[in-house]
């Protein structure tokens, strides 16, 4: 049975939402022409038309008629935006992140594995593919923007738009840091291997696997941070 025009408005407005907000497409970069985002997504002009309309209704695109569709910054009065602007990395601000992020995204991955399509893994596999370059070129800053790419399509893979907007209100603050973190030696290189085992476990839909995987990940991440910064981190699930 096809899936309705509505709801492959919807999944390709979330994927286009998470390049957005996870910096993939800066700031008054025009998007690709409807006809490459249709082969791009394998679905119609209409249903990219829609999608688009979609993202400028909250303001993450802007249509001009004749010129094309240009990305716009994401308006700062989003839940919790103003909070997570004036916070910086520091002990108390990575403590508090961290935190956050071991109870969310365990939540999430289980979500994730269990709602996970075809479609969604192949586009983790393309955002993981994308850290593994940046990696080999040793530009952090650009595995840092996959990186959180990675988690947060995990949140629009979960289905629950409250988890994905929650990770996106996290955005600024969790680049800080992965900026900084991922240049302490090894981050990149277990981060990739953590993602890969992952990728697969979502994609296999094997919800207990990619729960045990995600702690993992994240076990680890609180065992570097308190290595290298010597932060006093007590999180446990």
């Amino acid at each position: 049975m096809p899936t309705p025009r509505s709801k492959l408005a919807e999944q390709v407005f979330e994927q286009m939402r998470s390049d957005i907000l996870s910096g993939r497409f800066a700031s008054e970069e025009r998007l690709p022409p409807q006809d490459v985002l249709a082969r791009e997504y394998n679905v119609s002009r209409t249903v990219i038309r829609e999608a688009q309309s979609k993202l400028a209704s909250l303001g993450l695109v802007r249509i001009d008629q004749g010129r094309g569709t240009f990305v716009t910054k994401p308006d700062p009065s989003q839940i919790l935006k103003p909070m997570l602007y004036s916070l910086h990395i520091d002990e108390t601000s990575t403590r508090e992140l961290i935190e956050c992020r071991y109870h969310l995204e365990l939540v999430i991955v289980r979500l994730a594995a269990r709602r996970c399509t075809q479609t969604d893994a192949a586009h983790l596999e393309q955002l993981w593919e994308a850290a593994m370059e940046a990696a080999k070129r040793g530009d952090i800053d650009s595995f840092s923007r996959e990186d959180f790419a990675f988690h947060h399509y995990l949140a629009v893979v979960s289905r629950n738009r409250i988890f994905a907007r929650i990770v996106d209100t996290i955005r600024d603050l969790n680049l800080q840091f992965l900026k900084d973190f991922s240049r302490t030696e090894g981050a990149v290189e277990r981060a990739l291997a953590y993602h890969r085992r992952i990728l697969d476990a979502v994609a296999a839909r094997d919800v207990e696997g990619a729960e045990r995987e995600m702690l993992e990940h994240l076990n680890d991440i609180v065992a570097a941070v308190r290595r290298h910064y010597r932060f006093d981190l007590e999180i446990r699930a």
